[in-house]
């Protein structure tokens, strides 16, 4: 949800270039078919004024293909996250014990929704994705933890000057 701040920019940037009329208090999906096509409009033309703003008229081919190539690579990295979501399942549904099935859940539970996960893990429930959820976090707690302590060591006058010494010599 948008502040007040952004808001108040979004209606002053909104009146310079001449698109007066933006506020509406319904949702999109209630305004009537000619509203939201002034609405899509209104929108459009604001986004041409911005892209003019960012690259140019002329440079908006190229920025326009470079944006797709990143929705495209958007796509392609939602077809690995299934694919591991679906590594995990397969994973989750052979563990035997209930830490197994908590560790291969903490995997993906941090990054992943619930209602994603369960429609590849048949019989999933929220107290099990919540529990795996803790245990990942409690792991890479631990696991922060278990860094190598730093090493200090004090050293008197005559040990420094005698290594000084020795790499002089």
């Amino acid at each position: 949800m948008a502040t007040k701040e952004e808001c108040k920019a979004v209606y002053e940037f909104m009146s310079i270039i001449g698109q007066d009329r933006i506020t509406c208090r319904k949702p999109f999906s209630l305004l009537k078919l000619d509203t939201q096509r002034k609405k899509v409009s209104t929108a459009r033309n604001a986004i041409r004024v911005i892209f003019d703003c960012m690259v140019g008229m002329e440079e908006l081919e190229t920025f326009q293909n470079r944006v797709c190539k990143s929705h495209e690579s958007e796509q392609e990295l939602s077809v690995h996250h299934e694919q591991l979501i679906r590594n995990i399942a397969d994973y989750f549904l052979a563990a035997e014990t209930r830490v197994e099935r908590y560790t291969a859940l903490g995997i993906i539970s941090p990054i992943t929704p619930y209602e994603l996960c369960a429609q590849f893990i048949p019989g999933l429930t929220r107290y099990m994705w919540s529990r795996s959820r803790f245990y990942a976090a409690r792991s890479k707690k631990l696991i922060d933890e278990k860094q190598l302590p730093e090493i200090h060591q004090r050293l008197s006058n005559e040990q420094i000057n005698k290594f000084v010494e020795f790499i002089t010599r």
